[in-house]
Order: structure tokens, then sequence, then C-alpha cells
């Protein structure tokens, strides 16, 4: 089959292959550069500081600029792809981000930039979740475990090895050779319109009576786990990211040893999914998720409370495990336990609960800090990890 997928027959078997097809690469592929927003042009951030006479506090806005329209977008895409076809609205997002990306080399305004970004960022909070969903739709059910590592992989990958790429782009030129790289987005949109299901496949796949997804599937109790799981593990791991650096300096750590702890973490991601690219179905969702919560917060009580950095690596290997098991937990739950008729929706709720942990994790630990200290907030997250771990009831079987 040239695209990958049957074209004939109804029913959601009829549109679905292997894990390492066209229509799954393209799933991984846009997961990938959908990341290029935040981690490719972090190098850049102080040459465009400099380009737009930023201040220090205007500086952030190159961020959130970006990630705080992903909020509401990731909720509109999940209803928008259930209406009208996932190819249609994920394609749609993809040429929206590519499209943006020479726009912000013309622009001479700090305005219009901090504009375009925004742009990007809404075509951003379509893109990750749809490309989730999208791996539901075109790889069959006993490889979506494989499927969900491998996208997860590729963001990993990207966490990893986008900061370098960007610094020896801005090292070798400027900061417009790392936004260039995000026009490869477009390219992509032709790839994923030719191979993904059509409309009429999508709506095949449900059957001829397409049901109301309503407030009993959103507030499920499954629905409400993955929402509160997927901001407590966004909130756990940008607050990390943002507080991290601060908290190993205070204990005496070099810049280089700063550097290697905060990209132990992600090494280990990259480990989890991995391994987990060599099994197909997923077991026991509830524990690992209710062990990953756990060790998560375990692993912010030993930053918080030992003083010894051989024993904060450890606690960061450890993190960057539990993190990866949650994270491809969640969204192999979630194209398993829900039909195709529920899928997006569901999706577009928890991608926005995600981006909203995303943007607030600097924020709320910022508060804290501001009310205590760092070491006793990093307590206060740990014991918030250990506390809300019961919610892993819900993840009941697939």
């Amino acid at each position: 089959m040239s695209h990958g997928t049957e074209r004939a027959g109804g029913g959601e078997a009829a549109i679905q292959s292997g894990a390492y097809t066209l229509p799954a690469l393209t799933a991984y592929l846009g997961a990938l550069l959908a990341l290029t927003g935040v981690q490719l042009i972090a190098p850049a951030i102080p040459q465009l500081q400099l380009t737009y006479r930023l201040t220090d506090a205007a500086a952030g806005l190159i961020t959130s600029s970006f990630l705080l329209p992903s909020i509401g977008s990731a909720l509109a895409a999940g209803y928008l792809a259930d209406r009208y076809g996932r190819r249609l609205i994920y394609t749609g997002a993809l040429l929206l981000y590519g499209l943006a990306s020479p726009l912000q080399l013309l622009v001479t305004s700090s305005d219009a930039f901090f504009g375009i970004r925004a742009v990007q960022g809404v075509a951003f909070g379509a893109i990750l979740p749809l490309s989730m969903i999208i791996l539901g739709d075109v790889v069959r059910a006993r490889e979506q475990l494989r499927a969900q590592a491998t996208r997860n992989l590729s963001m990993s990958l990207g966490d990893s090895l986008f900061p370098m790429l960007g610094g020896v782009l801005v090292a070798l030129g400027d900061w417009r050779y790392a936004l260039a790289l995000q026009i490869f987005t477009i390219p992509l949109a032709v790839l994923a319109w030719r191979h993904l299901p059509t409309a009429g496949q999508q709506r095949a796949a449900r059957g001829e009576h397409q049901s109301t997804v309503g407030r009993s599937v959103i507030l499920s109790g499954p629905s409400v786990a993955l929402q509160t799981s997927g901001f407590l593990r966004f909130l756990f791991k940008f607050g990390l990211n943002a507080y991290l650096p601060l908290l190993l300096d205070r204990n005496g750590a070099s810049v280089s040893t700063i550097g290697l702890a905060v990209g132990l973490a992600s090494t280990m991601t990259i480990l989890v999914n991995l391994a987990a690219t060599r099994f197909g179905s997923l077991k026991a969702p509830g524990t690992l998720n209710l062990i990953s919560l756990l060790g998560i917060g375990a692993a912010y009580l030993v930053l918080a409370l030992s003083p010894s950095l051989t024993h904060h690596l450890l606690a960061l290997v450890l993190y960057g495990i539990f993190d990866g098991i949650l994270g491809l937990i969640q969204n192999t739950y979630m194209v398993t336990r829900f039909d195709v008729t529920e899928r997006s929706i569901v999706t577009g709720w928890v991608g926005t609960s995600r981006n909203l942990g995303k943007a607030m994790a600097p924020m709320i630990m910022g508060l804290i800090i501001a009310g205590t200290d760092l070491r006793t907030t990093f307590i206060i997250v740990g014991v918030l990890a250990l506390a809300v771990a019961p919610t892993s009831r819900s993840f009941r079987a697939t």
C-alpha cells in the first residue's frame, strides 16, 4: 500500500497499519519540528534581545508569546479535528507554523515579531496533541505503545539536541538561521496531506452515527485523571527546568555540572522510550502511573533535602526515568482508552491542561519561593506529587 493505509472498506481497522509507516512518520516529525519554537531558538534569545532592544523582563515574551496561545488552541484543535477531519486541521497547523517562519525574518518591530510568534504558538498547540491522536488512528492498537514511545523519543531527542544545534547555527551566523529551520513543516504538511486518512475514512472508522461527546466523557474518571496528571507532569517538569540551575548553584555546582544535571533527565527519557519501542501493549497503567508520580515526588524531596551533588544527580536520573514512563503511559492510555469518536475532544482537553501546566509552572513556583525559600518550595512540590498519586485509580484497564 503506497500510502501506508488501506483505501477500501470501512471500520477503524481499514485505516490502521504498523508503527513505522509514512502516516506514523508524519506524526513523529510533526511533534519533533513543533519543538523548534522553543528549544531551537533558546541559544538565540540574547541576540533577539539585542535586535529588538528588549529589557530582561520583556525578553521573557520571546518564550511566553509562543506558549500562551497554545493553551486554548489545543482544545480548539480537538473539536475542529473531530468535526472536519484530523488530516485537514493537522496539515493546516503545520502549514501555518512553517509559513510564519520566514515572516519572522522580515519584521523589524518587536510587536510584529511577538505577534508572529503567537500565531506559531496557536499552530504549536494544535500539532502536539493531534500528532498523538493521529497515531491512534493510523497505528494498530497492539502497536500503540511502540508508536507513542517513538513519538516521545523523537521529542526527547529534540529536547536534548535542538539547543545544541541552535547554538551552532547562531555561532555560524545569527538567530535567523535557527528560525529558518522551522520552514521544514511545510513539506511535512504536504506529506501528511497525502498519507493521512481522509475525513471520509475517519467518519467510516467511527461508523455512520456520529456520537456527541458530552460531559459524561470529558468529566469521566479516566479523562479527568489524564487532565490532572498532564497538568501536574508539566508543572513538575517546567518548574524543575526553571529552578534546578539555581538550586544546584546554591549547592556549589560548577557550570559544567549544572549543564550535565539539566541534560540528565532528558537523556533518561530517551532511554525509557528506546526501551519501550520493543514492547507492544500497555500493561497496568494505573500502577505505573502511581509509581511514576511517587518517584517524581521522591526526586523533588531528595533535591530539596540533600546537600550532596551526587545525590542530586541520582535523583535527576530517577526523575528522568519516571517522567518518561509517565508521559508514555498517558499518551498510550489516551489513544487506547477512548474510541475514535471521543479521542480528539479528550486529547484537546488534556493538551490544554498540559500547556497550562507549562505556562504556570514558573509562576506558581515563583510565588511559593517568594513566600518561603527555594528548598521549601521543592519540598512542597514533592509532597504535592505524592499527594496526587492516588488519582492513578482512575486509570482503568483499557
